[in-house]
C-alpha cells in the first residue's frame, strides 16, 4: 500500500524531455521511447540540424558576406531553387591598388556525430555558371580527441579541388563518423551559390545518454526494483546507472580524516 512506482518513458510515464537531459536521443521516432539519433540514406542529415543543436556559420568573424546572415538557411531548407549566392569582394584593407578578393568559408555543426558516407553540393538547375570553381572539404567527428589544445576542431581534408566543372558535386566517402563539415571556396574572384549542402549516411550515433533530474521521495525510503524494457541490437551496450542527492560532482566528497580538521577528499568508482 505505501509503494510508489515511478516511470519514465512508455506508456502513461514521464516524458523523457521534461524528466532529464538528453545528449544525441531521439524522443520522437518510437513514441514513448528513447532512442540514438540515427541517419538514413534517403535522409539529407542537414534539413534537420538545426533542430538537433546544430549550427550553421563562418568560422571566423571576419569572413562574412553581406547576404550571410539572411541567406544561409537557404541551404538547408531541402529547396533547390532557393540560394545563397555570393558575390566577388574585395578586401578593403590590402595594399593601395592591389586588389585581394576573399570568401566565405561555411563551417556546419550537424549537431551530433553520424556515420556518413556521401556528401553533396548544389547549384541552382538554371543557374550552372555558379558552380564552385576551386574549393576546399575538411571533415571532423566532434569528440574531444579530434580537438587541439586550444579546443577547436582537427580537420581532416576530404576534397582539394582546383578544376571543378560540375554544377552538382557529388563526394562518395569512405563511411566514418562526422559532426562538422567545413566547406571553403577559394578566392577566385567569381560569383559562386550554394542552393544545398547534404551529407547522407547509415546507422546510429557512436553513445547517446538521459540523465534524469533527482527523484524526490519525500523522507528516507528503501528502493526496490529498477527495470528497463526496450530492444537492443546484438553489438549494442546500455549501462543503467543510479545514485542518490542532486550533488553535480558526486565524487567528491567532505569527511573526518582523523588528523586536525576536516579534510577533502575523493572517490573512484
Amino acid at each position: 500500500q505505501t509503494r510508489q512506482v515511478y516511470q519514465f518513458g512508455g506508456h502513461g510515464g514521464f516524458p523523457w524531455s521534461e524528466t532529464g537531459s538528453l545528449v544525441f536521443l531521439d524522443v520522437n521516432k518510437v513514441p514513448g521511447s528513447i532512442r540514438p539519433f540515427s541517419a538514413e540514406l534517403s535522409h539529407d542529415l542537414t534539413t534537420s540540424m538545426i533542430e538537433r543543436g546544430g549550427f550553421l556559420g563562418p568560422p571566423f568573424d571576419d569572413y562574412i558576406s553581406a547576404h550571410w546572415e539572411e541567406d544561409r538557411f537557404l541551404l538547408l531548407d531541402g529547396d533547390p531553387t532557393t540560394v545563397f549566392v555570393h558575390y566577388p569582394m574585395i578586401n578593403i584593407y590590402s595594399s593601395p591598388g592591389v586588389r585581394r578578393w576573399y570568401t566565405v568559408p561555411m563551417f556546419f555543426d550537424l549537431g551530433a556525430p553520424f556515420p556518413v558516407e556521401r556528401i553533396r553540393i548544389h547549384v541552382r538547375p538554371d543557374h550552372p555558371e555558379n558552380l564552385i570553381r576551386e574549393y576546399r572539404l575538411w571533415v571532423n567527428d566532434g569528440s574531444e580527441e579530434t580537438k587541439n589544445e586550444f579546443g577547436d576542431p582537427i580537420w581532416t581534408l576530404l576534397k582539394q579541388e582546383t578544376d571543378n566543372l560540375k554544377a552538382v558535386v557529388d563526394l562518395d566517402i569512405e563511411p566514418q563518423i562526422v559532426r562538422h563539415i567545413y566547406l571553403r571556396p577559394w578566392e577566385t574572384g567569381q560569383t559562386w551559390e550554394i542552393s544545398e549542402l547534404e551529407a547522407f549516411g547509415q546507422g546510429f550515433v557512436p553513445t547517446a545518454s538521459f540523465v534524469s533530474e533527482p527523484i524526490d521521495l519525500g523522507a528516507t525510503a528503501s528502493l526496490g526494483r529498477i527495470w528497463w524494457q526496450g530492444q537492443r541490437d546484438p553489438g549494442a551496450k546500455i549501462l543503467i546507472q543510479t545514485r542518490s542527492g542532486h550533488d553535480p560532482d558526486p565524487v567528491l566528497y567532505w569527511r573526518k580524516t582523523g588528523i586536525g580538521e576536516i579534510g577533502r577528499a575523493s572517490c573512484r568508482e
